[in-house]
């Protein structure tokens, strides 16, 4: 099936011809693909076993003999990106790819079939005629992708069924027809896609990086506190049901020691572009505020999420034998630090993300002050979160960087060991 394992790696062809020369971002981005996968519960239909692969993108890999199943990442969507752009891109170079491989292939051998949601995920199921040409034997794939998006890290995935390969000519399928009552090669693939789209789910653990009701991303939102999960009055004391008040103002100063981390640049960048998507979110969250208030009298204005001019993302690198630090303030000029050499013998580094904000009326506005700050230095690595209130998406962010922290390697020294 090399062919397959080559079609795939072409999945984002458009992004291959890219010059990177840099082996740090191919580290990290393989390390983005593999974590962001991380969260979900992938089904696996009986009889099906995985398949072990090197392909980064290509996070989950199994089959039956006949049938195969993968789950393929292309990456975080782009600022202002749509599902539609992004499969109109994908389709175009999976077809200028097929075509290379055949001339039998053509613009329509990859065409919309159908929307599909399971309430989490909202799937976008096109069908692939894939036609190969093996020891001058012609021969054909039908395979159904399920494009979606992650909403938490906004991830492109395609969710794969693919056939044996059957030689042509061949009565068993029509080319460019879905056709469920007479063709039954089709039939179950889109039985089989069914069973995984209605199952894919996200992973059900404590430290999980994502959850869809609580996405710090895409989802900042002020929630009522009629919650169905909440403790009940009768044993909630008044102290608990206080500080669980998200219009309570309180004290958070939570501390967390890694010390015992290995922080290599992969590590590095992963982290940086995670804050950097939560900061990108949240100024996007701040502008839509802005926008819904702009038009409204000052008595009538009331904000969720007000610019305080306190907000911001700032990398902090300090050199040895330098009194100054280099300040990134994104993912990219991160890279473009550690591409001219400024991480190499540091004397330490900060990563500081700020989400600070205003809410309420106009004459009534309280500020919301949020900091976490990562700081690196030898044998001293700490993780520290402070609010002035105990809100959920604040907390998830919380939850996330602690549960990235988490999967840098380890190791125990004499100066050092958890």
């Amino acid at each position: 099936m090399e062919y397959q394992k080559e079609f795939n790696s072409s999945f984002e062809s458009e992004n291959n011809n890219i010059d990177i020369n840099n082996i740090t971002m191919n580290m990290a981005q393989t390390l983005n693909f593999r974590l962001h996968a991380e969260q979900f519960s992938i089904p696996m239909l009986q009889n099906f076993k995985i398949e072990e692969t090197q392909d980064p993108q290509i996070v989950f890999n199994a089959t039956d003999g006949m049938f195969i199943q993968q789950l393929v990442s292309d990456g975080t969507m782009r600022m202002n990106e749509t599902l539609e752009q992004r499969i109109d891109l994908v389709v175009k170079n999976t077809i200028n790819f097929m075509k290379k491989y055949s001339q039998l292939n053509n613009d329509n051998s990859l065409f919309y079939y159908k929307d599909y949601s399971n309430g989490i995920f909202n799937y976008k199921v096109y069908v692939q005629d894939f036609i190969i040409e093996v020891d001058n034997v012609k021969k054909i794939i039908r395979q159904m992708n399920a494009y979606f998006i992650e909403p938490n890290f906004r991830d492109f995935y395609q969710l794969t069924i693919s056939s044996p390969a059957l030689q042509m000519p061949t009565e068993i399928l029509k080319l460019g027809v879905v056709d469920l009552i007479n063709d039954q090669i089709t039939r179950s693939i889109d039985n089989i896609l069914n069973q995984v789209m209605s199952n894919m789910s996200y992973k059900k653990t404590d430290n999980n990086i994502s959850k869809t009701e609580n996405s710090d991303f895409s989802q900042f939102k002020v929630e009522s506190n009629n919650n169905s999960n909440e403790i009940p009055d009768s044993t909630e004391s008044e102290a608990t049901k206080m500080y669980n008040n998200e219009e309570v103002e309180t004290t958070i100063n939570n501390e967390f020691d890694y010390s015992n981390i290995v922080v290599g640049i992969e590590n590095l960048a992963y982290i940086v572009q995670y804050c950097d998507n939560v900061y990108s979110h949240f100024k996007t969250l701040l502008d839509e505020d802005e926008k819904k208030n702009e038009r409204l009298k000052y008595e009538f204005k009331n904000f969720d999420y007000k610019k305080s001019y306190g907000d911001g993302l700032d990398i902090r690198i300090r050199q040895k034998n330098y009194y100054s630090n280099t300040s990134c303030k994104n993912y990219n000029s991160f890279m473009d630090a550690v591409h001219q050499g400024q991480l190499k013998n540091i004397d330490s580094l900060e990563i500081e993300l700020t989400l600070d904000y205003k809410r309420g009326k106009s004459d009534e506005l309280k500020d919301h002050e949020n900091s976490f700050k990562i700081s690196f230095k030898p044998y001293d690595i700490k993780f520290v979160r402070k609010s002035n209130y105990n809100e959920k998406n604040m907390n998830q962010i919380e939850e996330n960087i602690n549960a990235i922290l988490k999967k840098f390697p380890i190791a125990d020294s004499i100066f050092c060991s958890k």
